[in-house]
């Protein structure tokens, strides 16, 4: 995963700021750099903030939340029959 591309990369010498949820796992380096994050939007806004300083970007993420694009103001009855 990302942590581990992390390590190669900063054992090959290059400075980098991994973005990053709640884990028990340990920085892959010194040279590491986190953003924690919680969430997607938290993912996007970290990202954004720091990427116009780096000279190379690596995007990988395993991102088990979303936000629908419209979300409902009410509850959807539930309509026969069902397909997705």
């Amino acid at each position: 995963g990302g942590c581990r591309m992390a390590g190669h990369v900063a054992t090959a010498g290059a400075h980098l700021r991994l973005g990053r949820g709640p884990t028990d796992r340990h920085l892959p380096a010194p040279t590491v750099n986190t953003l924690p994050v919680q969430s997607a939007q938290d993912t996007v806004l970290a990202t954004e903030a720091v990427f116009s300083e780096a000279d190379i970007v690596v995007l990988s993420a395993d991102v088990a939340d979303y936000t629908p694009a419209h979300p409902a103001t009410q509850k959807i009855k539930k309509k026969e029959p069902l397909h997705f």
